[in-house]
């Protein structure tokens, strides 16, 4: 069976750069070493633990956007009812959609013919040079990603729309505002202790993390996944778990072992799974005494299996002598189906 790698055609390796067929031979066996090596990793705490819990969707088709209805009013036709009552034949139209398109990044990776000389046909020179560039490209793309995931932007066509802007009150999210009519619940719960200041980090830390958990369980059944903490918060929460001898901090998720063999991953970045299945997180660019309740029942991160991370074919460089370039992709969409289900809690 022929070789699927763009690198090859008939199994016959394909000259990148004419007149350098020994060095070639080796840029391409560097590029299926990196390749091997799986380079992507987004060095985000958030990320490793939905990646190690599978709350990540891969999609085989990407539509132009994600459409979620969103409840503005009653049905005014639901009633109890007796007998030969009559039916409420009311025509109902009681909803709108949030609409949540994708984002979409992308790198460049280039060589060219000089570059590849240059290394006079060492098989070191060479690797190094391809390994600086291809980590390089995906550092970078995996710090953008991050970034966006967690930032305050909506999403617009091309970038993600940003959990930080799910997260901030009185604020559109997917095309609806909390101030449009019927829809002052489309935002986080802001929680504060009585009186309307805020819960001491010091004296009131659990006190406060169970009422922002209450004032999230909208429903009373569905509750928040994970908190996701400030470097304070969480260095209080672990402290505060350190104390109790029925949970050792680094034991993981027990509802899925991160450092097992047969998963194939590890688990990666600050984040712990207690006993009761309260997991916290450690965001770096949250605000120290800040911390999040998500809700993934309600929140939904996708990426697009064709263009998750992946290099195109190589290809010349138009209008170049002699240079070779190949893209970096990736399309990802977060949508937020219940925006009151998440909250949010600052402590003094």
């Amino acid at each position: 069976m022929p070789s699927m790698s763009p690198y090859y055609q008939n199994g016959v390796a394909v000259p990148l750069f004419a007149g350098v067929q020994d060095t070639d031979a080796i840029f391409l066996r560097a590029m299926d070493n990196m390749e091997a090596e799986n380079l992507l990793e987004v060095r985000n705490p958030l990320y490793q633990w939905l990646k190690a819990t599978n709350r990540i969707t891969k999609v085989g088709e990407v539509e132009p956007y994600d459409e979620i209805p969103l409840l503005a009013v009653e049905n005014s036709t639901v009633q109890w009812y007796q007998g030969y009552d009559d039916a409420i034949n009311q025509p109902q139209d009681s909803t709108r959609s949030a609409k949540y398109i994708w984002g979409q990044l992308s790198g460049t990776q280039m060589y060219n013919r000089d570059e590849v000389l240059k290394t006079r046909g060492s098989e070191t020179a060479l690797s190094k040079l391809v390994d600086d560039k291809t980590t390089q490209i995906v550092t970078t793309m995996s710090n953008r990603f991050a970034t966006a995931m967690m930032g305050t932007q909506d999403a617009d066509g091309r970038m993600m729309l940003g959990l930080g802007r799910i997260m901030t009150p009185n604020v559109s999210c997917g095309g609806i505002s909390p101030t449009d009519p019927n829809f002052a619940y489309w935002n986080p719960q802001v929680v504060l202790a009585s009186g309307g200041g805020n819960y001491s980090l010091a004296t009131q830390l659990m006190q406060g993390l169970r009422a922002l958990e209450i004032a999230c369980a909208v429903d009373g059944y569905s509750v928040p996944d994970c908190f996701v903490c400030g470097a304070d918060v969480y260095e209080a929460v672990q402290a505060y778990y350190d104390s109790k001898t029925t949970f050792q901090p680094g034991q993981g998720d027990k509802r899925h072992d991160a450092s097992s063999v047969s998963g194939g991953q590890k688990s990666k970045g600050l984040w712990f799974t207690t006993a009761s299945g309260k997991t916290f997180i450690y965001e770096p660019s949250l605000g120290a005494k800040v911390v999040w309740a998500l809700n993934w029942d309600f929140l939904k991160l996708e990426i697009h299996s064709g263009t998750d991370f992946t290099f195109t074919p190589w290809q010349m460089m138009e209008g170049k002598v002699a240079a070779k370039k190949r893209n970096c992709l990736l399309a990802v969409k977060l949508a937020c189906k219940r925006r009151n289900y998440q909250g949010t809690l600052t402590f003094s």
